[in-house]
């Protein structure tokens, strides 16, 4: 009986505590916001220690057989039970739990107490406190990092052209070197060390076009050894030798649109009177277009002016070449001894040597070739004649470019103007020279344009590739020559005035000014301006004046230089078109007559060309702006800008292969020439150009007093004719007759 009284005290203490268990199990397997889970009545010290610990550990699933002891120490603790042992469910024979905590397996799993559980007796080791939240981030977590893939390896044909860029920068020593070097990395760079001309197997067969259209460079005008393409490979070769050919053709390429485009020479540093340079490259932009052609001969052949007249003139030197077995000799009478100073017995000057070519003087020694020595000197008298002496000084005349001399040989070769003068054909060099200036054109001259061919003393409005127009022009004396540029025709200008220059206030009107001629100016119908004012020319001391800063303007009438018309494209040179007064000028073969600017024999036929396209005007309506009683200085603006090209083209073509010559009158073709074919630096060419001369004479007169009235003889006439070869300093005061007055300013002004 008493056994059964035991039996279910035990049952009913373990019904009691057995949902205690379960919730705790349940609590225990979620996170818990503070370091207890239960009560602490209900839970022993080291029941919470176990409980305090399992929060900051990860949960593990419980099975049954691992609650079960958990169940019997909570049974333990618990006061109901009578005895010290422990009593648990498997103390009883065939004892099952009781119904209510069945469910406490299928709770959420505890995490199972430590395998290393301290007795009662001692102390429990505290477990470390959870974090103050411990409540999960709602942020889900970012995904595991995933390595990258690893980069291919460089193909050893572009790492070895990649590494042959980096060396040969060293070697770029000029300024467009160093450009050029920079825009090829720049374009490697970009396509990771991808060759264009090679392949592991040797060159393609881009490479193959591109070297035989540059080995025919001769064709086009150019130098052939000006692009170097020796030694490469003709098979398959090592990384480094692929690499190195590919750069020396990418070089050459680049070097071949340079010369196309006309680089091999930049005119304006020859004289300050051809003022064109060549066409600037965009090496980048070329290579990028040069990697996707599909056939590289045909883009180098674009490369060049696609101009029809060059296309012409390239046939007439093909076939002028291809009759010839070597390189024809220039001819003697062509040489033109540009103006340049006083040269005496034992001087040194670059324009002996033209007058040992003209007069045909070997030097004793290459380097005597400037020397004017006696064997020069002897020359000269018996061209100019044995008992010839300078009229002003008595004395024989031993110098090189006296005017006597410059005039013959200018003369002699400006009376043949054409291809069948004397039965001579032009020589290979001035066919390459003239091919050579279509390269400092622009691309594309306009549909309607303004061409000023000025060796030939001819103007062409051309419309849509036809000439419309063709007259006869005046163009600048070789000391005051007709600038070579191109610019935009803006507006025309009906009864002009004209601005008298510097150089004429200097030379001509202050003599007569400082000796007390104050009618001078009347008589010319000129005025002095000051604003709207007019000065009177005895208001002012001309002793004290600078002339140069007064406005000396001359009214529009029949003794204007520039006629009714004036034709403006504004530029740094003040040069412009116009008509004038003197027409028995035009009559002549040497048009070489003013001081710059050009004149048009039928200039009214010229505007109504020009405002019949933009204006739409006739002929009535020129000729209603005419009238005398018509608006003086007459301003119409153009609705569309005009090109105008001034040129200077000694050899031309037509369509039938007609080969036309003119006289190299400014000696252009012989600066060219000098560095372009036959080796000279442009600052020693450079020293003979008649711009600098006329420069250095404008810097004399600004730096000297004006000249004295004792100086004054009636007026500065037609002047010594040119700069540096008048006459001895001690004689420059004295002034030459001028021409008579029926062409006063067309030899004086010359406009």
């Amino acid at each position: 009986m008493r056994r059964a009284a035991l039996c279910l005290l035990s049952t009913l203490a373990l019904a009691a505590v057995q949902p205690a268990i379960a919730q705790e199990a349940a609590q225990s397997a979620q996170p818990a916001p503070g370091p207890t889970a239960a009560d602490p009545a209900t839970l022993s010290s080291k029941t919470r220690s176990e409980g305090e610990a399992n929060l900051s550990a990860p949960a593990a699933p419980a099975t049954a057989s691992e609650a079960a002891p958990a169940a019997d120490a909570q049974a333990t603790a618990a006061p109901a039970a009578p005895s010290s042992d422990p009593i648990t469910t498997s103390s009883i024979p065939d004892a099952k739990p009781a119904s209510d905590a069945a469910p406490a397996a299928s709770e959420p799993p505890a995490a199972p107490a430590s395998q290393d559980t301290a007795s009662p007796a001692t102390p429990a080791t505290p477990a470390p406190e959870a974090p103050a939240t411990a409540t999960p981030s709602t942020t889900p977590a970012p995904p595991p990092a995933v390595a990258a893939p690893a980069e291919p390896p460089v193909p050893p044909l572009n790492a070895a052209l990649i590494a042959a860029l980096e060396s040969s920068q060293r070697s770029a020593r000029q300024a467009q070197d160093r450009e050029w070097h920079e825009a090829i990395s720049a374009f490697y760079a970009a396509r990771k060390g991808l060759p264009v001309w090679t392949t592991d197997s040797g060159l393609n067969t881009a490479a193959l076009a591109l070297s035989a259209e540059i080995g025919r460079a001769d064709d086009w005008g150019l130098d052939p050894k000006a692009f170097d393409l020796t030694g490469l490979p003709q098979g398959s070769a090592s990384p480094e030798a692929l690499a190195a050919a590919e750069l020396k053709l990418t070089r050459a390429l680049v070097t071949y649109a340079w010369h196309a485009r006309g680089g091999r020479v930049d005119p304006s540093q020859l004289s300050k009177w051809l003022d064109q340079s060549p066409r600037p490259l965009d090496v980048k932009a070329l290579l990028e277009q040069f990697a996707t052609v599909s056939d590289p001969s045909v883009a180098l052949q674009k490369l060049h002016p696609q101009h029809r007249q060059f296309e012409l003139l390239r046939q007439a030197y093909l076939k002028a070449r291809g009759v010839k077995t070597e390189v024809q000799e220039e001819d003697p009478r062509d040489v033109t001894i540009p103006n340049g100073p006083v040269v005496r017995l034992g001087d040194r000057h670059p324009h002996v040597e033209l007058v040992r070519k003209r007069l045909e003087v070997p030097a004793q020694s290459r380097d005597d070739a400037d020397l004017y020595d006696e064997d020069v000197a002897a020359a000269v008298r018996r061209f100019l004649g044995a008992t010839y002496r300078d009229s002003r000084t008595g004395k024989t005349v031993q110098r090189a470019t006296h005017p006597a001399l410059t005039n013959a040989a200018r003369s002699s070769l400006s009376r043949r103007t054409t291809q069948q003068a004397e039965g001579r054909q032009p020589s290979l060099k001035q066919y390459l020279v003239n091919l050579e200036r279509w390269r400092w054109l622009p691309e594309q001259l306009g549909t309607t344009y303004i061409w000023n061919n000025l060796p030939e003393y001819v103007t062409r409005v051309v419309r849509n590739g036809s000439v419309v127009f063709q007259e006869r022009i005046i163009v600048g004396k070789p000391t005051n020559q007709t600038p070579v540029f191109s610019d935009e025709m803006q507006f025309v200008v009906f009864h002009p005035d004209w601005g008298v220059p510097g150089t004429i206030k200097v030379q001509d009107l202050l003599p007569a000014l400082q000796s007390g001629d104050d009618s001078v100016l009347a008589r010319r119908n000129m005025r002095i301006v000051n604003g709207n004012r007019t000065v009177r020319a005895y208001e002012i001391d001309w002793e004290r004046t600078d002339i140069r800063r007064l406005s000396i303007i001359q009214d529009p009438g029949p003794s204007n230089p520039l006629g009714q018309l004036k034709f403006m494209f504004p530029n740094k040179h003040d040069v412009y078109m116009h008509d004038t007064p003197t027409k028995n000028l035009f009559e002549t073969p040497v048009r070489a007559y003013s001081f710059g600017c050009i004149r048009v024999r039928n200039p009214v036929r010229f505007a109504e060309l020009i405002f019949g396209q933009d204006r739409n005007w006739s002929m009535t309506d020129i000729s209603e702006r005419l009238r005398p009683n018509a608006p003086q200085v007459n301003r119409v603006d153009l609705n569309r800008r005009i090109p105008v090209h001034n040129t200077y083209f000694t050899l031309t073509a037509d369509e039938h292969g007609k080969v036309t010559r003119f006289a190299d009158v400014y000696g252009h073709d012989q600066r060219i020439q000098a560095v372009l074919l036959d080796g000279q630096r442009p600052e020693v060419v450079a020293r003979s150009d008649p711009a600098a001369a006329l420069d250095r004479k404008v810097k004399e007169l600004a730096a000297n007093p004006a000249p004295r009235r004792e100086n004054y003889s009636g007026g500065w006439g037609g002047g010594w004719g040119g700069w540096g070869w008048g006459p001895p300093p001690q004689q420059q005061g004295r002034r030459a007759r001028g021409p008579s007055s029926n062409d006063f300013f067309s030899g004086i002004f010359g406009n």
